[in-house]
């Protein structure tokens, strides 16, 4: 399972790419890595709550828990996540992404 990553680049712009590898096989040293987190919040998405650009306000994962999420950064490029799947937000300055759908989901605050 790849997790999608949107991130501020040298341009000052949001990309997003696929992570591929980051999650390790049960068993395996890996496993035991943490990332330092600050809190937990779940957010009912019932409308496109963000049709603009925007940037995320802190580094965190969005897992969608049930329904879709679609990502968009300014050069077109965009993501459609649904139930089960994961994004790490990082664009906290530049130009923002845009986030629509309607989805259930859990969002882990980074330190």
């Amino acid at each position: 399972m790849a997790i999608v990553h949107i991130y501020t680049g040298d341009d000052g712009r949001s990309h997003i790419e696929e992570l591929s590898n980051v999650i390790p096989p049960f068993g395996t040293p890996e496993r035991d890595r943490t990332q330092p987190a600050t809190g937990i919040a779940f957010l009912r998405r019932d409308r496109d709550t963000f049709p603009g650009f925007h940037n995320t306000p802190r580094r965190q994962y969005i897992f969608v828990l049930t329904g879709s999420l679609e990502f968009e950064v300014a050069d077109g490029d965009k993501r459609t996540l649904g139930s089960g799947e994961v994004i790490l937000v990082e664009d906290v300055t530049g130009e923002g992404h845009i986030t629509r759908g309607v989805a259930d989901t859990a969002f882990v605050h980074l330190a």
